[in-house]
């Protein structure tokens, strides 16, 4: 039977609900109230009857998106643009932060908890509750559109980042939402292309940042891909939906889609999808869901337990509970600390005769196209439009003064005289949402630009500003020092002059492989990006009204690289990147020592010496890699990244690095027999990058061992 369809008439007043269950409030609601819950934009859902407010969303992994610095061109959805209109009590600004591919750079846990816990205060300012974020994705090729917004190629370290980011969210009141799940790695034609992955593949590789995510961190919300995995579109995708993340990860939160996810009511919520949005929010807000549940076409225990999952989710960010004021945000405050995760994320690649650092040079020259403006993605990576951003021009006059610093726009034999020091700011090409690059080099005019330059002088820097993996390989040779500054988010100019100047030492290290070319890289060797095989007619693009969108599987993007993403295929074809995964110099040198492996009672401690050679801190970055007894295996990766710490190493001193081991590090995933800890001989090598790995020991395991419920009875 149906739930009533009149309020009932023991309405509970507000002081009352944030006393209730939420059983009890289930149960107070009408089949109406229920169905509401479960689909709307960035407002969505509350129950006006109980005063229970808006579900209020929020775009942007790298700085909350707010409607006044967002609204959309007038489309065919009014709807959708009334949502953008700023309110007369949102904050004017909100931080414009680094690229999250930045953050991964800084290879810190506890730097990604307070990237997150920034954005959460100023979520709690604007009066907001889920950030749709973190983006989890992996940059399975370096031409993905989004690949700024992701943390790499690699699944341990985005694993690792995304946790301390869904805490930072989380402790601080505020709903992570990970997204794109799953295999929703490209984005041109990503509503009509399926990811077809192998099991193992997608256990090992692509699914493995968010099992860890919410097992470990209790991720409150995921938002499905625009994507079809296996031939079956992520918003009513049973097998992935309700049995990997329900069942199997024990995913207890809620599963939304994004903007234009979902097309059957049926379907996703047989899948255990809860929420539509976006574009797609008429697939739960029309009429035909209301009555097939009515009609008993679809069980009532569906609506209920949606609406028990979402109410949960209200519970978690607040909104049963008064509402307590809220504080401003502190612009000043956060500014900083934008620009000490830009500085510590940007990574120095290049550095001959120690060119770098520059103290107190008696003239410095500025050119390329990079110099005037702070590079971002665009999509959800656009913050405040640009608005307020310290330029690189900006930030060097500043750290050295006006008399110091010139701008040219080209430079010849004149503007050369005299000079300390040369910056190209070179801008690679700009990714973002709905579209994926056709290149990764730079173009022609900045590459004939830098190599005149390099001919006459030799005290030449490259700063490049990008968005992903970069070919460099035609100008790096005339480039004396060459420092990746990402996208630095608002403080991206004081972050660069802050490094080149010496008030702070480079500590990013590379999130990915830096390769050759593109020829380099699997997918354009396997001819398999963004997606190849035509099954369905193209429609050519996505449509917005109900009417325009179909279920349409056109394009597959099978994964023939399998378990060889990023570092793991460099290795396994004895490809020799340009710069390694991992990689990042320093204004000085360590050297690490005495490699000890210790066995606890869950798990290993693996430890090594640190010693700092120059006369300066240096914050340097321990990798732990494993290799499997299956390593020999040509599908296998040699080694797969298990482990890393930044160690702060004074001046002259030595200092211990710890990693822990535990026995999920070492389990790969047999379709038989589940996660599985192989017998027989571990390599365990530490280092500071992929290639760069000096030290070397071995875990033995004398019979294979089980690790059952997936990854979670070892953490």
């Amino acid at each position: 039977m149906g739930s009533p369809s009149t309020a009932p008439t023991n309405m509970n007043t507000p002081n009352r609900l944030s006393e209730m269950t939420i059983s009890e409030i289930l149960s107070s609601l009408t089949l109406q109230e229920k169905v509401a819950l479960t689909h709307g934009s960035f407002l969505s859902g509350g129950v006006p009857r109980l005063n229970v407010p808006e579900l209020e969303l929020a775009d942007g992994p790298v700085g909350i998106r707010l409607p006044s610095f967002g609204v959309k061109p007038k489309s065919e959805m009014d709807e959708e643009v009334e949502e953008t209109k700023p309110r007369p009590d949102q904050p004017g600004r909100a931080t414009a932060l680094p690229a999250t591919l930045l953050l991964a750079s800084t290879w810190n846990k506890q730097t990604a908890y307070e990237y997150a816990k920034l954005l959460a205060h100023e979520m709690k300012a604007s009066k907001k509750h889920v950030l749709l974020a973190p983006g989890i994705n992996l940059m399975r090729d370096p031409r993905g559109g989004r690949n700024y917004e992701y943390f790499g190629d690699d699944p341990f370290l985005t694993a690792e980042c995304a946790i301390a980011y869904v805490r930072g969210l989380q402790d601080n009141g505020v709903g992570a939402n990970l997204k794109h799940f799953l295999g929703n790695e490209c984005d041109r034609s990503r509503h009509f292309t399926s990811s077809n992955i192998s099991t193992p593949v997608l256990r090992e590789v692509y699914a493995y940042p968010f099992e860890r995510s919410i097992r470990e961190a209790n991720a409150w919300s995921v938002m499905t891909g625009n994507n079809l995995c296996q031939g079956v579109h992520m918003s009513e995708n049973a097998p992935l939906l309700k049995e990997l993340l329900r069942e199997e990860f024990n995913f207890d939160g809620v599963i939304l889609t994004d903007w234009r996810a979902a097309y059957s009511y049926k379907a996703s919520a047989l899948a255990t999808l809860d929420m539509t949005t976006g574009f797609c929010k008429y697939v739960y807000g029309d009429d035909s869901f209301m009555e097939a549940l009515e009609s008993n076409q679809l069980p009532m225990t569906l609506i209920d337990n949606m609406a028990r999952r979402i109410l949960q989710l209200y519970e978690r960010v607040g909104l049963l509970s008064p509402q307590s004021p809220t504080k401003p945000i502190d612009t000043k405050r956060h500014a900083e600390v934008a620009r000490q995760i830009a500085t510590e994320g940007m990574v120095l690649l290049k550095n001959e005769r120690e060119l770098l650092p520059v103290k107190a040079p008696g003239k410095i020259v500025l050119t390329g196209p990079g110099a005037l403006k702070a590079q971002f993605g665009t999509g959800s990576g656009l913050v405040n439009n640009g608005e307020g951003n310290c330029s690189p021009f900006d930030g060097f006059v500043t750290r050295y003064g006006k008399e110091v610093v010139s701008y040219f726009e080209t430079v010849g034999e004149e503007e050369l005289i005299g000079t300390d020091l040369v910056i190209y700011f070179a801008n690679a090409p700009a990714g973002g949402e709905g579209f994926d690059l056709e290149t990764i080099s730079l173009p022609d005019e900045q590459i004939e630009a830098i190599n005149s330059l390099g001919e006459q002088t030799d005290k030449l820097l490259v700063i490049l500003q990008t968005g992903t993996a970069t070919e460099t390989i035609q100008w790096d040779d005339s480039a004396d020092a060459l420092l990746i500054a990402w996208y630095g988010g608002e403080a991206a100019g004081h972050a660069m002059a802050d490094l080149v100047s010496g008030a702070l030492n480079p500590s990013g290290r590379l999130p990915c492989n830096f390769g050759n070319a593109l020829e380099d890289y699997p997918c354009f060797v396997q001819g398999t990006w963004p997606a190849k095989l035509i099954v369905d007619k193209h429609p050519g693009k996505a449509g917005l009204l109900p009417s325009e969108r179909k279920k349409i599987y056109a394009l597959a993007a099978d994964y023939t690289e399998g378990f060889l993403i990023g570092h793991r295929w460099f290795d396994r074809t004895e490809r020799q990147p340009r710069f390694p995964f991992g990689f990042g110099l320093t204004y000085g040198d360590t050297s690490l020592q005495n490699l000890k492996i210790t066995a606890q009672t869950e798990g290993w401690l693996v430890q090594c010496c640190v010693s700092n050679l120059s006369n300066q801190t240096i914050d340097e970055v321990v990798q732990l890699y494993l290799s499997a007894p299956s390593s020999a295996k040509p599908e296998r990766p040699v080694r797969q990244l298990r482990g890393f710490t930044k160690v702060h190493a004074p001046a002259g001193d030595t200092t211990e690095a710890y990693i822990t081991i535990l026995p999920r590090d070492l389990a790969i995933y047999d379709e038989t027999s589940g996660w599985i800890c192989e017998a027989g001989d571990y390599t365990v090598w530490l280092g500071r990058s992929s290639q760069d790995l000096p030290l070397r020991g071995t875990i033995t395991l004398s019979a294979p061992q089980f690790i059952h419920q997936s990854l979670a009875a070892s953490v």
